[in-house]
């Protein structure tokens, strides 16, 4: 799990320094704004919509109203707000929200997020111990993976990359982490944090193909710099048992 205050913890020993996100990461390849007739994606694709402003106001429902939550932009960890979209209509994006309950969702504007195509996906696979990488509906990476333990499990759902961070170099999780819009569903919080789901390396490699987690995903350091190197924010992942 991703640590707020403290650093990353909660998949292992919590590191002595705050993770940054890398500055230069990008969010996905920008989309013209669309229209009803271009709320329509090839096979692989998603929607993610970034903030345009500070704040990103979330309402209910579509329709005038006040708004139940407000997410800053940039993060905690200084990465830019990029949110998956469930459901797209006139004027209005419905995203999933990076909050408790897990697969949350709300309404924003359209004109308050940069809508954004991304042809990247992520499918992990809890009993098999396997994660694949996707683009364009084609498979571009298959790896090994450790998961979260009987006791702290990793929850199934869809979700999707917040944050490519860099923890501090010689600890317990690799050269990367990419944090993800979930949370642990036992743990409230872990480290100092809130208890936030992440993809990362390790420097155990017998964690590797076991479920041995607070709820993290291990996987090797060379694959997890090559999935921070080509995901953009706001890529799905979906978690599957």
């Amino acid at each position: 799990m991703l640590a707020l205050t403290v650093a990353l913890g909660g998949c292992g020993p919590p590191a002595g320094a705050p993770p940054g996100a890398p500055a230069s990461h990008a969010v996905a390849g920008a989309a013209a704004a669309p229209t009803p007739e271009t709320f329509t994606l090839a096979p692989g694709e998603s929607f993610v919509a970034a903030a345009r402003g500070r704040s990103l106001a979330v309402f209910r429902t579509p329709v005038a109203g006040r708004p139940f939550l407000q997410l800053a932009s940039p993060d905690e960890f200084g990465a830019r707000r990029v949110l998956l979209v469930r459901r797209l209509m006139p004027g209005w994006a419905q995203l999933y929200l990076p909050v408790r309950p897990n697969l949350s969702f709300g309404w924003v504007p359209m004109d308050s997020v940069l809508l954004q195509r991304d042809s990247y996906r992520v499918v992990v696979a809890e009993r098999r111990h396997l994660l694949t990488r996707w683009r364009d509906d084609r498979l571009a990476m298959r790896v090994r993976i450790g998961v979260g333990s009987a006791l702290t499990p990793t929850p199934a759902g869809r979700y999707y990359v917040t944050q490519v961070l860099q923890p501090p170099p010689g600890g317990p999780f690799g050269p990367y982490a990419l944090g993800l819009s979930g949370h642990s569903t036992v743990l409230r919080s872990f480290g100092g944090g809130s208890g936030q789901l992440a993809i990362h390396g390790t420097n155990d490699p017998s964690s590797i193909g076991r479920d041995v987690s607070h709820g993290c995903i291990h996987l090797d350091d060379a694959a997890i710099t090559r999935l921070a190197r080509t995901l953009p924010l706001g890529t799905p992942v979906q978690i599957i048992r």
